[in-house]
C-alpha cells in the first residue's frame, strides 16, 4: 500500500489505509479490496450467551445471521450459541461488552478474535467469488453469515452493501490474510478493480 502513495491513519493502534488515490471509487465500482482488520473485535460463547446477550441490549441475529446494533456495530451469530462483534471506528460495543466478560456467569466464555478483515465491493465482485469460492454467493441473502473457504483460507461472509453497492464483508484467521489478500487482489485486477482504502466502506452509509 505505501508503494502505491496510499493515505494512512492510525485506527485502534493499527495503520490502515484510507485511501489510496483518486480513482478508488472507480476501483470500487468494480471490484475492490480494502484493508479493514483496524476494527475492534470479540467474542463469546456457551449455552448461555444468547440470554446474556439479551441481558447486554446486544442485537440477537438469527442463527447463522448477522445484524447491525443500534450504534452501526456489527453482530454476527455463529451457530445458536457464539458470537461474533465488530465495531465501527466511531462505535465501541466491544469496549463495553469485553471488561463485561470477565465477570459473566457460567455458560458464557470469552472467545478472543484477532481476526483479519477484507470488504469486497463492487459490480463484479460476484465474478472474483466464482473463481475463489464453491459457494454460490448470488443466492445468499443479506442477513446471512455464510463460513466456507475462499482460496483454500477458511473464511466468514457475510453481505453487507454500502451506498447501494454490493459489498462482502470477509474474516479469515490472521496467519492466512496476506496470502488471501494476494491471491484476491490479483483476481480482482484482472477484472479491472483493486485495493482501495477503507474509507470506501466505512464512510459510506450503512444500510438500514
Amino acid at each position: 500500500m505505501q508503494a502505491l502513495g496510499a493515505r494512512f491513519v492510525e485506527v485502534n493502534a493499527m495503520a490502515v489505509a484510507a485511501s489510496i488515490d483518486e480513482a478508488d471509487a472507480a476501483r470500487a465500482g468494480i471490484v475492490g479490496i480494502a484493508d479493514l482488520s483496524c476494527l475492534r473485535k470479540t467474542g463469546f460463547k456457551g449455552s448461555k450467551s444468547a440470554d446474556w446477550a439479551r441481558e447486554q441490549g446486544i442485537a440477537l441475529p438469527p442463527v447463522n445471521g448477522w445484524a447491525q446494533a443500534g450504534d452501526n456495530s456489527l453482530v454476527v451469530r455463529l451457530g445458536d450459541s457464539e458470537f461474533f462483534i465488530e465495531d465501527s471506528p466511531q462505535t465501541a460495543l466491544c469496549a463495553r461488552v469485553i471488561p463485561a466478560l470477565k465477570h459473566c456467569a457460567e455458560g458464557v466464555y470469552p472467545v478472543h478474535r484477532n481476526d483479519a478483515g477484507f470488504a469486497l465491493v463492487g459490480d463484479r465482485v460476484n465474478d472474483l467469488m466464482v473463481e475463489t469460492c464453491s459457494f454460490e454467493f448470488r443466492k445468499v441473502g443479506g442477513g446471512n453469515a455464510v463460513m466456507t473457504t475462499m482460496a483454500g483460507v477458511t473464511v466468514l461472509v457475510i453481505r453487507r452493501d454500502v451506498d447501494a453497492r454490493l459489498c462482502y464483508r470477509i474474516w479469515c484467521d490472521p496467519t492466512m490474510a496476506a496470502y488471501l489478500w494476494d491471491t484476491l487482489n490479483e483476481i480482482a485486477l484482472d477484472l479491472g478493480g483493486g485495493p482501495v482504502g477503507s474509507d470506501i466502506v466505512l464512510a459510506a452509509s450503512p444500510p438500514a
